[in-house]
């Protein structure tokens, strides 16, 4: 059975700062397959990065500030920051 409930949707996906150790080998910016209505936190599941993990991460989705419930769409890109330490 097909239908839009079903169908998988690809994000781009980039990890800057601490979080990039979550890579495991895969390149800076990659693709990241999940389920149709998948949100922030389901793709940093998906990454094995822990959404109220320290420090706080950045959320950005095409550009703007995103939010762990904000829903993913076939296309996206999505960055993942940590904060920058340093003065």
């Amino acid at each position: 059975m097909t239908g839009p409930y079903n169908r998988a949707v690809l994000v781009r996906v980039s990890l800057f700062g601490d979080v990039s150790r979550h890579l495991h080998g895969r390149d800076k910016d990659h693709g990241q397959e999940l389920p149709a209505g998948a949100t922030v936190r389901e793709l940093m599941a998906a990454l094995g990065i822990e959404p109220g993990g320290e420090p706080p991460l950045t959320i950005a989705v095409n550009g703007e500030l995103g939010k762990l419930d904000s829903p993913l769409r076939d296309g996206d890109k999505v960055m993942l920051v940590t904060p920058m330490e340093g003065g």
